[in-house]
């Protein structure tokens, strides 16, 4: 804890002090509820393919809407943006919890993915514009702000939703965005400029930010295998309890803001960008696959914590790579085009393997994109010059 501690040593007068206080309340807001979505549409009767469609919806809000939201960062109060944002998320929380008509959950899901986009890409931007000096410790700091607490949120949430039941949760989740809201407006004003649109473009498309992207494709399409059957694993497969659940999401995810730590201060050091990039591709390649090769809920969650780790040498790789990619003043907007390549892969990650995981068994969508991941890893490993 050293090392969060130097880098706050003057608290409040810190530029980024309250948008990482921020981060913190946010993802443990965040993480309440998420994991258990799947298992909640399914107990009301959704199928595998109409929750697939359902996340797939937030997703395409995000391809709609990101890279707008990113300029409109660059361009306006990122205060205001947050806070709309926030709103968006309580108003979904709320409606979610009225209703089970799969038509009106198409229309929540809308509201959340904006919302979260919105408040989400806002603080992202936020950070890579103010950070200055220690690079990679203050952007490992930050991802391990945004895992941590979310890993904390997804632990008391399993034990809240086993307590008091999803919709229970989701009026406390509408409460808390919006008390976050309160912090918005202690956040330090950006200065603002505004670029051609075509000139972010004209930078996305420079071959070395092609592979950059390329690589971001690859690795995040696991991350629609966790939406649609990482829980549904956890319960069909390893037999856990909603409690034991919690524990098992939880304890893996504070590893990962402890490596981003880790690596983000080892950038500044020794670490290299091809260092960083094979260390995630195959340590989280590796431990994705094995997590699911066995039924031993103990095995597994060694193996989850391996991938963990992977993960948080990914996050610190990102955002590295976009602040030293792009201009200052670019940033929203261009962090936007590649959070747009995240949320690609996690679309086709969700809609080709749901009904994968449906049809062969939840450990079946783990073992293939951990395998992917891991051989892309080796051939970066051999090709990719520093």
């Amino acid at each position: 804890m050293n090392l969060v501690r130097r880098a706050f040593e003057k608290k409040k007068k810190h530029i980024l002090f309250y948008a990482f206080l921020l981060t913190v309340f946010t993802a443990f807001v965040n993480g309440l509820t998420i994991f258990y979505l799947p298992i909640y549409l399914k107990d009301i009767g959704l199928s595998g393919f109409q929750i697939g469609i359902l996340f797939s919806i937030s997703v395409v809000v995000g391809f709609i809407f990101v890279f707008q939201i990113g300029v409109l960062t660059d361009r306006f109060s990122i205060r205001r943006l947050i806070a709309i944002g926030l709103s968006l998320m309580a108003l979904y929380s709320i409606g979610f919890a009225l209703t089970k008509s799969f038509w009106l959950l198409l229309v929540f899901f809308f509201i959340s993915g904006f919302g979260y986009y919105l408040h989400a890409l806002s603080l992202d931007s936020f950070t890579l514009k103010m950070v200055k000096e220690s690079m990679g410790r203050m952007l490992g700091i930050y991802s391990a702000f945004k895992s941590i607490p979310f890993a904390v949120g997804a632990l008391l949430g399993g034990y809240a939703l086993y307590l008091f039941g999803f919709k229970a949760m989701l009026i406390i989740s509408a409460i808390l965005y919006l008390i976050c809201i309160y912090l918005v407006f202690y956040i330090p004003k950006t200065s603002k400029k505004v670029e051609e649109v075509k000139t972010y473009f004209k930078d996305f498309f420079k071959p070395k930010i092609l592979f950059f992207s390329f690589l971001i494709f690859i690795f995040t399409l696991h991350w629609g295998v966790e939406k649609v059957s990482y829980t549904l694993f956890l319960k069909e497969n390893l037999g856990l309890s909603m409690i034991q659940m919690s524990w098992y999401i939880a304890v893996p995810i504070i590893f990962l803001g402890l490596a981003s730590m880790w690596f983000g201060k080892g950038f500044d050091t020794h670490f290299s960008t091809k260092r960083l990039l094979v260390i995630s591709f195959v340590v989280s390649g590796l431990g994705f696959a094995l997590l699911a090769m066995t039924t031993n809920p103990w095995i597994s969650v060694f193996f989850r914590i391996m991938h963990e780790i992977g993960d948080g040498a990914f996050m610190v790789f990102v955002f590295i790579g976009a602040k030293s990619f792009f201009s200052r003043y670019k940033l929203g907007g261009s962090y936007g085009l590649i959070t747009i390549v995240t949320i690609a892969g996690a679309f086709f990650g969700s809609l080709i393997f749901s009904p994968i995981g449906a049809t062969y068994g939840y450990h079946v969508p783990h073992i293939i994109t951990g395998i992917l991941s891991f051989v892309a890893g080796f051939f970066i490993l051999l090709f990719k010059k520093e």
